[in-house]
């Protein structure tokens, strides 16, 4: 038979058939589960490892979060029992505003820095000054923590301040920790304590260079500053990883604030784009749309900026405002690129720090000076180096392009900023160096090993934090800063005017008249110094002659140094009194005094004291209508003072009115009589 047949006509090569076909299937559907279940446990193995290194992370993150804090306290915990310095007057103890709480808050957001402290809008300084965040939180600290000191007056808090610029600095290290582990994913090392982004946030941390900026509570603008560029590079960053546009929103947000700090943030839009090139390797056209939120923020800060200073240009000529003030153009010039070496040093060797670069701590100089080149030839070199790390897209190129970046601003160069240089202005730029610092220390484990660079970096990060310390201690008062520094800045106008006010002011509270002679005699000398090195120095002048008319009671001395001051400042009314007074009473050259009492009238005619001196001048000089006109004047604002009616008596009767020459007089006696019954009664002790 060639085949055998089923009842339903199937043959059984075709049961075989199906027979077959169910068994394969059988056996592809146990290796389908096989599959499943080995694909599975690899599912969940990958996702237990992931969320363990998820956690890993975290934890690291928390370490050198707190590292970080750590290391920060321990570098300036000293200065939290520091009082008020320097310039916290401008912005915390004599700014109305500040003061007034959330009440100030209005003027501070609306006015220029220097309105809220002065009374009234003054152009001290090219450019102006609208850094209104840092001073907001002033006020809010004013509001929450002021107290009342032993006369019941309202005083500030400064040991919150300090501890709140200690915060802020820790975590605008830890920002420059996670930026710099965000862009350097290829170039950390397996220990998150020893990569570039720690060693770059330790550095910077340790920095003695700083110490202006975290000791200082005015340095908070610049903290702020640096954490809001930061805080839009992070933002940035994000937007790149996502493609999200909520962070190129945020981005603008975040930067606009910044800018409400301090203006120096401006630079960042610079810097972001080229950090997106180099490490995210973004085309030119993605790097640009980084920067469009910030120069529309920029822009909204330039014209609230521009509508509450108004025009900025005009500057008082006053060489404390402007250095360049007695230089020719090659001096300027020369001298500029002088101090961009000194900054240069000031990251380098950080030794010989200072509050004071006034005129003329740095000397003016000449484009003949060999260290010149020398300094230009090296930022040239910088600026070459950076061209060709942008173009291989390097950390070396970045790190110097952030530097010659954020450093342009405070360089003089494009246009002034009313000092020489300052160690607060090199803020921003130091995170550049923190950045080299710590790529040469990850260059220099791969050459030596990492005991013997871990060994190096922690030589540096000691000497850095030992002079860092004890720098903070120079923060503690005015007295300590202005006194300590002007040994640094000897050729100082400005540090030797604030030495030698401190000298006066202790000289003042001292009882032992030889250290009181002692301290006075230094104000004298650093005073003397200070209109040597600048002349027509009005302060230094009115200091020295308080200097000698109230301790050493040197009359023509005094005069001498007044005289000086009033062709200085011919419309201030006090100077003139106070020559006028003193001409009059210690000399027999009656018509110069009257001639300056007289202008003391047209300057301020309710000047307290004006009308009485002059008065007596007028006697003198037999101009007795004059004479009367002064006392009567002087008796609408001071009716209590016994002794005009007699000389208005005496007035009188040199001019014949006997009438109102007796009535004065029996004025003066029922006066005279009253004020004696005030005085308490001797009391009899006899038994």
């Amino acid at each position: 038979m060639s085949c055998l047949c089923t009842k339903n006509g199937i043959t059984d090569k075709k049961i075989i058939f199906v027979l077959l076909l169910t068994q394969d299937s059988n056996v592809m559907s146990k290796k389908r589960k096989k599959t499943v279940k080995t694909n599975t446990k690899i599912h969940k193995k990958s996702t237990d490892t992931h969320i363990k290194s998820s956690k890993k992370r975290t934890y690291e993150k928390l370490i050198t979060a707190s590292v970080i804090l750590i290391a920060c306290f321990i570098l300036y915990g000293n200065t939290i029992p520091f009082g008020y310095t320097f310039d916290d007057k401008i912005v915390v103890t004599r700014n109305e505003s500040t003061k007034a709480g959330f009440g100030g808050i209005k003027d501070i957001l609306t006015r220029d820095a220097f309105s809220n402290y002065f009374g009234k809008k003054q152009n001290l300084v090219s450019g102006g000054r609208y850094r209104p965040l840092a001073a907001v939180t002033f006020a809010l600290e004013w509001e929450f923590f002021a107290k009342k000191n032993e006369a019941g007056e309202e005083e500030g808090n400064p040991h919150i301040s300090h501890i709140i610029n200690i915060l802020l600095y820790a975590f605008c290290c830890y920002l420059i920790f996670l930026i710099m582990s965000k862009i350097l994913k290829n170039y950390n090392a397996r220990s998150q304590l020893i990569s570039i982004s720690f060693v770059s946030a330790i550095i910077f941390a340790a920095h003695p260079v700083h110490t202006e900026v975290v000791a200082n509570i005015k340095g908070r603008d610049e903290i702020m500053a640096l954490i809001g560029s930061l805080s839009t590079v992070w933002l940035s960053i994000k937007y790149l990883e996502t493609n999200k546009i909520k962070y190129i929103i945020w981005s603008g947000i975040v930067f606009f604030l910044s800018l409400m700090s301090k203006e120096n943030s401006v630079t960042f839009i610079a810097v972001i784009p080229v950090l997106a090139y180099i490490f995210y390797k973004s085309p030119i056209k993605k790097c640009l749309v980084l920067s469009i939120p910030l120069i529309i923020s920029l822009i909204i800060f330039m014209v609230i900026r521009h509508n509450i200073l108004g025009d900025t240009t005009k500057v008082a000529p006053e060489l404390m405002n402007n250095p360049f003030l007695e230089a020719d153009t090659e001096q300027k010039y020369a001298t500029i690129f002088l101090t961009w070496g000194h900054y240069l040093r000031l990251l380098f060797f950080p030794y010989t720090l200072t509050y004071d670069y006034y005129p003329y701590h740095i000397s003016l100089t000449k484009m003949t000076n060999p260290v010149v080149w020398g300094i230009l030839a090296v930022y040239g070199a910088f600026v070459f180096i950076a061209i060709k790390g942008l173009i291989k897209r390097t950390l070396t190129g970045f790190a110097l392009i952030l530097y010659l970046a954020t450093f342009s601003i405070v360089s003089n160069f494009f246009f002034p900023i009313g000092a020489f240089m300052n160690e607060r202005f090199i803020f921003f730029s130091s995170l550049a160096f923190a950045i080299l610092a710590a790529y040469f220390f990850s260059l220099l484990i791969n050459k030596t090993g990492k005991t013997v660079a871990i060994a190096i970096l922690t030589t540096v990060l000691g000497l850095y934090s030992i002079k860092t310390i004890s720098r903070n201690r120079v923060w503690e008062s005015d007295y300590t800063l202005f006194t300590t520094d002007v040994k640094t800045s000897e050729g100082s106008a400005f540090g030797n005017l604030t030495a030698g006010k401190q000298y006066l002011f202790k000289a003042g509270k001292l009882e032992n008249e030889e250290e009181k002679e002692k301290y006075l005699n230094l104000a004298i000398k650093h005073l003397t110094k200070a209109v040597t090195i600048h002349e027509e120095y009005a302060n230094g002048l009115f200091f020295l002659s308080e200097a000698y008319f109230k301790y050493k009671k040197d009359i023509p001395k005094t005069i001498e140094y007044l005289e000086r001051l009033v062709k200085l400042t011919p419309a201030e009314a006090e100077i003139n009194y106070r020559l006028g007074a003193l001409i009059g009473k210690y000399t027999k050259d009656r018509k110069k005094s009257i001639y300056y009492l007289e202008r003391t009238k047209k300057l301020d005619p309710k000047h307290k004291m004006l009308n009485k001196t002059l008065g007596a001048l007028y006697f003198n000089e037999r101009m007795y209508k004059k004479s009367l006109n002064c006392f009567l004047e002087h008796i609408k604002t001071n009716p209590d003072d016994v002794e005009i009616y007699k000389h208005l008596s005496v007035i009188y009767a040199k001019l014949n009115n006997e009438e109102m020459s007796q009535k004065m007089e029996v004025k003066y006696n029922l006066m005279l009589k009253k004020e004696k019954n005030k005085q308490p009664k001797k009391q009899n002790n006899a038994g």
